[in-house]
Order: C-alpha cells, then sequence, then structure tokens
C-alpha cells in the first residue's frame, strides 16, 4: 500500500520562472518533513498563536499528557498555557518519521512511557541507559520538523 501526501500549489512567488526546466505555470510540491522537501511544511503566511515549546523534551511530555488528559496541561505553576500547536500536529510528525523508517515502534514506546513519568530517562542510571539512548535518537530525529513547523523556539 503507497501512502501518498497531499499536493499542493505553490503561490507564484515560489514558483520557478517562466522557461525554466519542469515550469508548466505552477509549481506543485508533496509536503512532508524530511530534508528533500522544497518547502517547509508551514506555509509562510500562517501565524502561530501561543507560546512555543522550549524543546523536544517538554513538547513530548506536554502531547503525551495533553492526548491522556484531553485537556490543556499547565506550565506547572498552576495556570494553563496556551500552546503553540494541537497535540496531533506532533503525533502527525511522528507518524511521518514512522513511515519515512527514520523511528520505529521503540521509539514511540519509551516515548510514549517516559512522558507518561514527566522526566526522559536519565543517560547515567543502569536500568534507564538503553531508554535514555532510543530517547536521545527520537527527541533528535524530532527536533528539525517540530522547529521547522514552529512548534519549538
Amino acid at each position: 500500500m503507497s501512502h501518498r501526501q497531499p499536493m499542493t500549489t505553490l503561490p507564484r512567488a515560489a514558483q520557478a520562472p517562466p522557461g525554466a526546466k519542469g515550469s508548466r505555470g505552477s509549481a506543485t510540491v508533496r509536503h512532508g518533513l524530511g530534508h528533500d522537501a522544497a518547502v517547509t511544511s508551514r506555509p509562510t503566511g500562517v501565524q502561530r498563536r501561543g507560546v512555543p515549546f522550549r524543546d523536544v523534551e517538554e513538547c513530548i511530555i506536554w502531547t503525551i499528557k495533553a492526548l491522556g488528559d484531553a485537556a490543556e496541561v499547565g506550565d506547572g505553576s498552576g495556570r494553563a498555557v496556551s500552546r503553540i500547536c494541537e497535540p496531533i500536529e506532533v503525533v502527525r510528525c511522528l507518524d511521518t518519521l514512522y513511515r519515512r523508517r527514520r523511528i520505529d515502534l521503540r521509539h514511540a514506546r519509551i516515548l510514549r512511557i517516559w512522558a507518561h513519568r514527566g522526566r526522559p530517562p536519565r543517560a547515567d542510571a543502569p536500568n534507564e541507559r538503553s531508554d535514555s539512548r532510543l530517547w536521545r535518537e527520537a527527541t533528535e530525529r524530532l527536533e528539525w520538523p517540530l522547529r521547522s513547523l514552529g512548534i519549538i523556539s
């Protein structure tokens, strides 16, 4: 089964100049999170509202807790924080990495388990060392897509 990504026509300013090789009046690009994408996944005219996450770890922990609670998760001070994205956007980034074989189910499982605990695994703890390696690999691979979407600062 082939999974196709949605097609989008780019605005005239982002298209190749007339007469350029492959130019037919409109440029079509597959949206994705890989480095081979011609444009970023977030259109330039879209303004996100809310507070971006400091890092990937904070984003993952918030996402898992928000999916579990189905509500806004605060910043630890007891007040709700309006976040820059919906949890499903982070899940879509993870799904894209999984479909491109950049992460596997072990990574997703470790992200879920440790996000429920509210902290990343420690590399210096012998029984958490393997989990720490998988957590680090997943967060390193997830950083670029989240940063390109403006979800983390």
